[in-house]
């Protein structure tokens, strides 16, 4: 009887040039062929022909810390939104980058080729409310350019600093519940920061491009010679009394090498 592989066989995990193994909790590896039905008019059933194939790679990291530990809530230093510090009464935010990208493979090519066209950034803040609700007052009572502010998060040595717009924002009271609310703030100009080569930083001010290798103990995952993926989506997820973990989307550029 065989023996199946287990998470414990997975050898290597590296992206863009730095050792991911030990921080790696989920990866995943995806192959699609586009198809088209070659069925003729008198075929009852369909015949699907490849036509081009794209891949991606699906990943959760979580970041280090200090002292050898995992970074984790007590690594976050600064929330600030508008100007005003939230630290205090943050439970939950996400930041999540997202790379909008489009086809740039050529007829002939049998796999396609992601490029970058545009950058844009999502920050939800979900946090308890000590006198009343700040961002439902701006919302319902400011006008549209009370909605623009900075978000600036600073966690694990990283210093996010985005010019944000208020999309919306929630009250919620529950039962037994601690008044909350909730606001998500969208991109309204050029990033500030993180300047640094982490891979946030590389996605709003870099080219959001790495590479990958990634030996499964079952196979190993690899851009080819010469070859990068491209980040189409990177989300940063805070909570109360957890870990921080990052959770990335890679598409290939071209076809990925393979080995057994």
């Amino acid at each position: 009887m065989s023996t199946p592989l287990t998470a414990l066989h997975f050898a290597a995990f590296n992206l863009g040039g730095t050792d991911l193994l030990a921080v790696l909790k989920s990866f995943s590896f995806e192959a699609v062929n586009e198809q088209a039905d070659a069925g003729g008019l008198a075929d009852r059933y369909s015949i699907h022909q490849a036509v081009k194939q794209s891949q991606k790679a699906k990943f959760t990291v979580h970041l280090p810390g200090t002292g050898g530990l995992l970074a984790s809530n007590l690594d976050i230093t600064l929330w600030t939104i508008g100007g005003t510090g939230y630290l205090g009464t943050i439970r939950r935010g996400v930041i999540r980058a997202t790379t909008t990208h489009k086809d740039g493979s050529g007829i002939a090519d049998a796999y396609a080729f992601p490029n970058a066209t545009r950058t844009s950034v999502e920050v939800h803040t979900e946090k308890l409310i000590v006198t009343s609700a700040p961002f439902l007052d701006t919302l319902l009572t400011g006008s549209a350019s009370s909605f623009d502010l900075t978000a600036a998060i600073s966690f694990a040595g990283t210093a996010f600093s985005c010019p944000m717009s208020i999309q919306s924002g929630k009250h919620t009271v529950d039962r037994d519940e601690m008044q909350m609310e909730e606001v998500v703030l969208t991109l309204a100009g050029t990033p500030t920061g993180p300047s640094d080569s982490s891979l946030l930083g590389n996605m709003l001010l870099g080219t959001a491009l790495v590479t990958l290798s990634a030996n499964t103990g079952g196979g190993t995952y690899a851009t080819g010679s010469g070859q990068t993926g491209l980040l189409t989506e990177l989300t940063t997820t805070f909570q109360n009394a957890s870990l921080i973990e990052q959770t990335g989307e890679l598409a290939i550029q071209g076809g990925a090498a393979w080995s057994s």
